[in-house]
């Protein structure tokens, strides 16, 4: 198995490598196909790709905010703890139908447009926090989570599906690499539950 690199120039490729890896899940999937419902999977392929293009958004936004505004008000801190704005991380349903709301109607071509466009300051932001951790055992640990929302994010694994994600202290990075591939997953099975002929799954899968 390939493991992730801490090293920044390594990291951002290696996000690179996972975004071209997911966005390649959807080649054959036709616009009707996209919006096709079925039992087992929570969310269609057009779903799946309106809620990733919102967490990488999100993602993106807050990390700007935290670079550009060192000296954020109580009432931003308290937003950037967010998932989005006026919800808890225990409703992540509900924020991912918010994302779908926004971007569903997209199609596919412009939801892999999107994504591509999310991923080159996604990857550079994530290696630029590569030593960050979002974890730490200790109070007198030295190492101090230096994002809000990273930090909730990590902390709510459990309820973002991330089961297998690293229970102790780790690079900030390292949780939104497992939230993709857990999207890489989702969409696997309903290619699966639907018949639809798709190629080995990705070394990227295997990468954690």
């Amino acid at each position: 198995m390939m493991p992730i690199t801490t090293a920044n120039e390594n990291l951002s490729a290696d996000f690179l490598a996972l975004a071209d890896a997911y966005l390649a899940l959807f080649d054959g999937i036709t616009e009707d196909d996209a919006r096709l419902w079925t039992e087992g999977v929570d969310q269609t392929p057009a779903e799946n790709l309106a809620s990733m293009i919102g967490w990488w958004q999100r993602a993106v936004d807050v990390m700007r905010t935290e670079t550009t505004d060192t000296a954020a008000s109580a009432t931003l801190t308290k937003s950037l703890s967010q998932p989005l704005p006026g919800f808890a991380w225990e409703e992540k349903k509900a924020v991912e139908l918010s994302f779908e709301d926004d971007f569903a109607d997209l199609s596919i071509e412009e939801s892999r447009t999107r994504l591509r466009e999310l991923a080159k300051p996604l990857a550079r932001l994530l290696a630029a926090k590569s030593d960050s951790v979002v974890i730490a055992d200790t109070d007198n640990d030295p190492r101090r989570p230096l994002s809000p929302w990273f930090l909730a994010f990590a902390a709510h694994r459990r309820e973002l599906g991330l089961t297998d994600a690293p229970a102790d202290a780790a690079p900030l990075a390292l949780f939104f690499f497992h939230f993709t591939r857990s999207k890489m997953r989702e969409l696997l099975n309903w290619k699966n539950f639907v018949g639809h002929v798709t190629r080995e799954p990705p070394h990227a899968l295997w990468w954690f």
